[in-house]
Order: C-alpha cells, then sequence, then structure tokens
C-alpha cells in the first residue's frame, strides 16, 4: 500500500469544516504562515514548527524562541478573522502533518521544507528525512542579503516518538 501525501486542498477543507469558517480564509491564514515563515528564514531567524521540524539559517540574527501564539498574532490576516482562529487553524494544521507524518505519509509545507518517513523491511519507521524545498533553494541562491544556506533538523519529538515504538 502506497500512502501519498494529502493535498492542501484537503486540509484546508478539512480544517475548514472543523472550525466552521470559509475555505478560502483558512487557505490565506495558511499561506500567510508558511510565508511569515520564509520571511523569518531569509531575515536570519531560526523557525521552529513545533513537533515537526527546526530550520536554522547560516547566518542567525537572535537566537529567541517565539511561541506559535505571537507569531500568529503577527500574522497578516483579513480582520475578520480573530489572532485566536488563526492560532487555532495553524496548530491544527501543524496537528494535521504531524499526524501524517507518524502515519508514514510524507509530508510538504508548501515552499518551506519536506519530511519524508524512512521505513525499514517491515515498513515500520525508523527514521525521518528532512530537507529544504527546491523553490527555497531556488530562493536563497537569489537572495543577496546574508542568508545563503538553511540546515533543517527534525524536531526531537519526531525521534522520540520513534525512540518510544521501537522499545514496545
Amino acid at each position: 500500500m502506497i500512502l501519498k501525501k494529502l493535498p492542501l486542498a484537503a486540509r484546508v477543507y478539512t480544517i475548514a469544516n472543523q472550525y466552521n469558517v470559509e475555505q478560502n480564509k483558512v487557505h490565506q491564514i495558511i499561506n500567510s504562515y508558511i510565508t511569515y515563515c520564509k520571511d523569518s528564514l531569509l531575515s536570519g531567524h531560526r523557525v521552529e514548527i513545533f513537533g515537526l521540524i527546526t530550520l536554522m539559517p547560516n547566518i542567525l540574527v537572535s537566537d529567541s524562541n517565539m511561541t506559535l501564539a505571537y507569531e500568529c498574532s503577527k500574522l497578516n490576516v483579513c480582520s475578520t478573522v480573530s489572532s485566536y482562529t488563526v492560532y487555532c487553524i495553524v496548530n491544527e494544521y501543524i496537528n494535521s502533518l504531524i499526524e501524517d507524518v507518524l502515519n508514514g505519509k510524507s509530508v510538504e509545507l508548501r515552499g518551506l521544507a519536506c519530511i519524508n518517513p524512512i521505513k525499514d523491511a517491515n515498513g515500520s519507521i525508523i527514521s525521518f528525512h528532512s530537507s529544504i524545498s527546491a523553490l527555497l533553494k531556488e530562493k536563497l541562491v537569489n537572495y543577496d542579503a546574508g542568508v545563503s544556506s538553511i540546515r533543517v533538523c527534525t524536531h526531537r519529538y519526531l525521534k522520540h516518538y520513534i525512540k518510544e515504538r521501537s522499545l514496545t
């Protein structure tokens, strides 16, 4: 059985129905969050998508961590949606990505990074491989300000999950 990536439109549909928010607003919120992450990276800030990955630019301007709620409050989204709703939607989006990758599906944060589970002969997940997207690599080549490379680290949560799973 081959597990394919879940398209963004399917995630948007699920989240929109769950929170009773229009699909285009959910799509706009998710795109705004990913754009915010890209802009932060390119300006030299570490981006941590809790439970999935940490992205580190080669030139780090600040080592401070911002919470997801704070980042969501900074997103420039339509005024009809509260910052709490934005937080809930982004958090649900991240949780759906975590759930998919733990179920053995490859996950892509459009234009930012990819996470692929690595399986053994039995089909059990033994590790994860994370990499920046081709679009972000291309953007780095054409980008003039400081940041020339980005390192992606799989989050401790995923590594811990694999360790726990192998002990049982």
